[in-house]
């Protein structure tokens, strides 16, 4: 029996097992916290779960600025030979390439050495550093599909809280094994992407079970947007953190949180409300009442030909591809980038790298609202919903980030343009963010999986391009190879997903009913 029956079950013909003296009694008990509804309880703690498990990612892309050693590239080699508006070009044996002036250079216009005579302790180049950035998602990547495989006949409870916690455990010892040996970290970095990984499918297992339909969008809106807190609270925080007492500092301050957000979890949240003793009665019921009609009474094996060659299914993993290589291009590269084409140092680095995951944080909750107030009210169809959220979260990076590439150096500009980025890419959080749920709820955690296996290899790839087009060459002109990529990565799947995005629920996700169907028809034709 799925859990919504499970549920209906209990309501109907068991009542001993949740009388109403024993819902008194936990309520006289535990009476604070029963004023909360249980499923917002369970949003707070998975948002700050979610936050948490990306500042175990994101620090290294800020942390490595200081880690590793300045590598001048052939720009920072050259003699300046005259300042042209914003670009300063520079003479080179092969080419000529610009690169933005820094504030590090004297007033007979040549670089000032004291700029990259700045500590670390690896010397890595831009592609060892690719691959420093990438390890983490090699192991995110493929415990996606076991994750929401896991959640789905396990539950999601101790399948997200063990593995972020772990993952924690894991950041604390990531200053050791850097120092012991270059391919321990790259391991620890794998294992802690590896334990992360479960946790999101896992959520979104969990999240198909509490959550009725009517609040899917503002919810998962609130939930899911906090990968964007966590990032700008690891580039903000990173920064500062290095400044004062080192990089190591950085894993020690973030495991331990994660590891402390790991009590409450266990605590205080359960897999289902069936399983939980202390949800009210009434919002027990509500649940149930809004999950009946969506919830298959039995789940059938996975029905894997049909989900991977459903048309619907490979627009939505289309779009979080797109949506998702933007971010992670972001995650990894932008401290990078501030610091060696913009000039900024470290701390401020950290604080223009986070500016980004504050906009888009704001725009991911309030889209999630507004595309859910203008298909209640009936404005409009969930799917034009969808389609008017996608595009604003395609159209928008790929405009900015074109932009960019057309303004120079203007740093002021730039750093706005960034912004707008990432607070355009938080639309997707009112579009089909969880279409998976829409279209085959009952498999949401295997679709999750499939999905989040795919678009996350964006974490693998993303680095190691941006490594291998900017090795030895941090100038204007890789960086903008680096953005043309990202602008055709981000359009295309709107495209495809408008001709194929749907919002309906597939036949494959309740085989039973389709296969009655299939009986009554035939029944029909016979009796003809």
């Amino acid at each position: 029996m799925s859990t919504i029956m499970m549920l209906q079950h209990d309501l109907q013909s068991s009542p001993k097992n949740y009388s109403v003296e024993r819902v008194k009694k936990e309520q006289q008990k535990d009476s604070w916290l029963c004023n909360i509804p249980s499923r917002y309880v369970l949003a707070a703690l998975g948002f700050a779960g979610c936050a948490v498990q990306f500042t175990l990612n994101v620090c290294l892309s800020v942390a490595i600025v200081a880690m590793v050693k300045p590598v001048e590239s052939s720009s920072q080699d050259r003699i300046i030979l005259k300042t042209n508006g914003n670009i300063t070009f520079t003479e080179n044996l092969d080419e000529d390439v610009t690169v933005c002036p820094s504030p590090h250079i004297n007033e007979n216009l040549t670089y000032s050495t004291s700029a990259y005579n700045q500590t670390g302790e690896f010397s890595w180049d831009e592609e060892t550093q690719g691959h420093v950035l990438s390890a983490y998602y090699y192991g995110y990547v493929i415990t996606q599909l076991i994750g929401g495989r896991l959640s789905e006949i396990f539950g999601g409870k101790m399948v997200y809280g063990p593995g972020i916690a772990f993952s924690g455990i894991l950041c604390l010892f990531t200053p050791v094994a850097a120092r012991a040996n270059f391919y321990a970290f790259i391991i620890v970095r794998v294992l802690t992407g590896a334990a992360s990984g479960v946790a999101i499918p896992a959520l979104h297992a969990m999240f198909a079970n509490w959550f009725p339909p009517s609040e899917r969008a503002k919810i998962s809106g609130v939930i899911f947007s906090a990968t964007n807190v966590g990032s700008l609270l690891s580039t903000c925080l990173s920064g500062m953190i290095v400044e004062y007492g080192g990089w190591p500092l950085v894993f020690y301050f973030f495991g331990s949180v994660t590891v402390m957000w790991f009590i409450p979890w266990m605590l205080l949240v359960y897999n289902s409300p069936y399983h939980h003793p202390r949800i009210s009665q009434e919002e027990k019921n509500y649940i149930v009442s809004e999950l009946k009609a969506s919830t298959d009474e039995e789940i059938d094996p996975v029905p894997w030909f049909d989900i991977l060659t459903s048309g619907p299914v490979w627009a939505a993993i289309g779009m979080s591809c797109s949506t998702t290589w933007i971010t992670f291009t972001f995650l990894t590269e932008l401290p990078t980038y501030t610091k060696n084409i913009l000039h900024f140092d470290i701390a401020q680095s950290g604080i223009i790298s986070s500016l980004p995951y504050l906009s888009t944080w704001i725009s991911s909750i309030a889209c999630g609202f507004l595309s859910q107030w203008l298909t209640e009210k009936g404005y409009m169809s969930q799917l034009s919903a969808y389609h008017i959220f996608n595009g604003i979260a395609s159209c928008g990076p790929a405009l900015s980030l074109l932009t960019i590439t057309l303004v120079g150096c203007n740093t002021t500009i730039i750093v706005i343009l960034l912004v707008l980025t990432l607070a355009t890419r938080g639309a997707y959080f009112g579009g089909s963010y969880i279409n998976h749920v829409d279209i085959g709820h009952n498999y949401a955690g295997t679709i999750s999986g499939i999905m989040l296996t795919l678009s996350n290899s964006a974490g693998v790839f993303s680095p190691l391009v941006t490594g291998y087009l900017t090795q030895g060459q941090q100038n204007l002109q890789q960086w903008r190879y680096v953005f043309y990529i990202s602008i055709v990565i981000v359009i295309v799947p709107y495209i495809i997903y408008v001709f194929y995005g749907s919002v309906d629920e597939q036949p494959w996700n309740r085989p039973k009913q389709s296969k009655k169907s299939c009986l009554n028809e035939t029944t029909i034709i016979t009796h003809m």
